[in-house]
Order: structure tokens, then sequence, then C-alpha cells
């Protein structure tokens, strides 16, 4: 499924889910000692969405995959553990 939404300038652009991959937010949140809620916090995803993608209920936007990434400091490619 693919939505649209307005970016900085006004321009509408695809959100583009991410399917096929496993997330490893829950590990490194967890290994960096990071709360679900502080997670939340720091990142502004919401704390139900963050429970919903750590526990594969719920296939995030790539722009949400960013600002998790921003948020625990690591590179994306440090969340996705391969094709599931």
């Amino acid at each position: 499924m693919v939505q649209s939404r307005r970016n900085e300038k006004g321009d509408r652009r695809p959100r583009k889910k991410v399917y096929g991959y496993v997330l490893k937010i829950k590990e490194i949140r967890e290994s960096k000692n990071i709360s679900l809620n502080k997670l939340s916090k720091i990142s502004g995803v919401s704390k139900s969405t963050l429970y919903q993608i750590e526990n594969n209920d719920s296939k995030p936007y790539f722009d949400t995959i960013y600002k998790i990434s921003r948020a625990l400091k690591v590179k994306i490619d440090d969340l996705v553990d391969g094709i599931s």
C-alpha cells in the first residue's frame, strides 16, 4: 500500500511501507537500556506504534524507521536483520 503525504515544500510524495525484513528495534533498544516510553519521546513515534512494530504486528513506513534509527543513533542497516 502506498500513501501520499506532503513534504516540507508542500509537494506530495509517496510513503512506502517496509516489507520482508525483520526489524531489530527491540533488541537494539534494550541493549541501550532505552525504555519504550523514552524511545517514543526521542523519536516522535507513538508508543503504541513502536510496540506494534517490535511485535511484528505492523509494518512501518520508511520515514518511521528513519526516525527510530536516528533516535537510537544507529544506521538503518543496523535495524534490519535480513529478509524474513
